[in-house]
């Protein structure tokens, strides 16, 4: 019988127990959801929205470091907690407080980088190892009400990692000047929160691959892009990221120092 008795008291505190985790969101690591990674693109009037199809999901993303050294990501949330109004059977119209509605802080951020770049003699390695090991936070902004959705945008790339990646690039290029290198990044994303009432939430983590490469989004299209002018309409919404760019546009877009790359190298093509 005692075994028995104690046996009801472990499954009651078990109960217990749970029912503080589910109240509690900080122990909820399922409170905020990491969906999936969203395109902004001149198709839809560079802006990010939750809804419309699979063509403005971005599975991996590309870096063109010969166009810039920072790159943003765009993250689809959802705040998987329910309406405490509800629960507690109230209304703002009594001036409560929606207590699960969730603001954004941002992002902490590791970054899976090849060891060529990372030994490469040009590159700062104190500047990338500690985004290859502890990882770094990087800020957003957003709110979303309970059982919702919403999007923010977090800068995955900084641009003193840019920086560094852009180095290593750069070195080959030197080396080289008809090499086009490329490698693979992997970014580890999650996502914090914390609600109105002060509980700190998490969401998953979410892998994100990201092709770094150099000159491969410039579409040459004129041997002399200055005699050209440029039509706006398009113009990427961020130039070197994803979309690419006629080599017109790219002297505008481009610093002075990289404006080699929007002019085709006729001896590199007549070598290949």
């Amino acid at each position: 019988m005692k075994k028995i008795h104690l046996s009801k008291i472990k499954f009651l505190a078990a109960v217990a127990m749970a029912g503080l985790f589910v109240s509690c969101p900080i122990h909820n690591p399922g409170s905020l959801v990491f969906l999936e990674t969203m395109a902004m693109t001149r198709q839809n009037q560079c802006t990010i929205q939750a809804k419309g199809g699979s063509q403005y999901i971005r599975p991996f993303g590309i870096l063109d470091l010969a166009l810039t050294n920072h790159y943003f990501l765009f993250p689809h949330l959802h705040n998987n907690m329910p309406s405490s109004l509800t629960i507690n059977k109230s209304s703002a119209e009594n001036l409560d407080v929606e207590s699960n509605y969730m603001n954004i802080l941002g992002a902490d951020v590791k970054l899976d980088i090849p060891m060529d770049i990372y030994k490469d003699k040009n590159v700062n390695k104190s500047v990338l190892y500690p985004a290859m090991t502890d990882g770094f936070f990087t800020g957003a902004s957003g709110g979303i009400l309970p059982d919702s959705e919403a999007m923010t945008a977090i800068e995955l790339i900084p641009p003193a990692i840019g920086k560094e990646l852009k180095k290593a690039f750069q070195a080959k290029i030197n080396a080289d000047g008809c090499s086009a290198p490329s490698a693979d990044i992997y970014a580890y994303v999650t996502i914090d929160g914390v609600t109105i009432t002060g509980n700190k939430v998490r969401s998953n983590s979410y892998m994100f691959p990201l092709k770094l490469c150099w000159g491969c989004l410039v579409r040459y299209i004129s041997d002399n892009p200055k005699s050209i002018v440029p039509q706006g309409a398009s113009t990427p919404c961020l130039p070197g990221q994803d979309e690419a760019v006629s080599n017109v546009l790219c002297v505008h877009v481009v610093p002075p120092i990289d404006q080699d790359i929007c002019y085709p190298d006729r001896s590199c093509a007549s070598s290949n």
